[in-house]
């Protein structure tokens, strides 16, 4: 049934060439105009709404510098002791290959930090001098604990706690 209906669609445009040409000229018309229409920009953001709470999450993203960051994630088990002069190798490449478009290329090995941390943290109190204490004491205080709650409260709510990571 429906290959006869597409039968009788090709005999119809093959006695009526003119007609043809006429639809296809509709088509192309119609498409043209529909592409023409479109406004394309280069703002990657402008696909968001433009509300209040995009303006926030915007403003957190520049001030983050998220829109501009290539991340690289490479899955390496700690027994590979060239890994880093291959990853340097290829932070060389895409910098001279980029053509000054990437700046900077930074390694950051999540669970050296953290291990770096606990050793921070239990070994801290043979670090610390006299001069540290005493610094100590003017946080403890209740307007300086109170302050601090506030400021972290702020930081908190506001569209960056979203960026914020655990430590």
């Amino acid at each position: 049934m429906l290959g006869k209906l597409f039968s009788n669609i090709v005999q119809f445009f093959n006695k009526n060439l003119l007609v043809y040409l006429a639809v296809i000229l509709g088509v192309t018309l119609f498409m043209v105009n529909g592409v023409s229409r479109l406004k394309i920009d280069e703002n990657i953001y402008s696909i968001f709404p433009q509300g209040d709470d995009f303006q926030k999450f915007n403003k957190a993203l520049k001030d983050n510098n998220l829109n501009k960051e290539i991340i690289f994630s490479i899955d390496a088990t700690s027994e590979n002791d060239d890994l880093n002069e291959r990853v340097d190798s290829v932070a060389r490449v895409v910098i001279n290959r980029t053509t000054g478009l990437v700046k900077g290329f930074e390694i950051f090995r999540e669970d050296q930090q953290e291990t770096i941390l606990n050793y921070f943290y239990e070994s801290l109190p043979g670090m610390l001098s006299d001069a540290d204490y005493q610094k100590f004491i003017g946080k403890i205080s209740s307007d300086s604990v109170d302050a601090g709650i506030d400021i972290v409260y702020d930081k908190m709510t506001s569209p960056n706690a979203f960026f914020m990571r655990r430590v």
